[in-house]
């Protein structure tokens, strides 16, 4: 194989490494902005969970559960 072929050979193959790295990061990108937005929407949900009551919820059920508890 002449140098000419073998150099465009190998140029050729690692232009196609470059592209597999360069797809490969902006895939992981792409995952990493979904993520985020996975985990805002999840913090976001929970916030709001916690605003419409639950830690009082929580709260009367253990008092309503002692004082059933207590009058056995």
């Amino acid at each position: 194989m002449p140098a000419a072929d073998l150099q465009k050979a190998i140029d050729e193959k690692s232009a196609e490494m470059e592209k597999a790295e360069a797809d490969f990061k902006a895939g992981v990108e792409g995952l990493q902005k979904q993520y985020e937005g996975f985990q805002e929407a999840k913090e976001a949900k929970l916030e709001e969970i916690k605003e419409a009551g639950l830690s009082l919820m929580k709260s009367v059920s253990k008092h309503a559960a002692k004082v059933a508890k207590d009058e056995l």
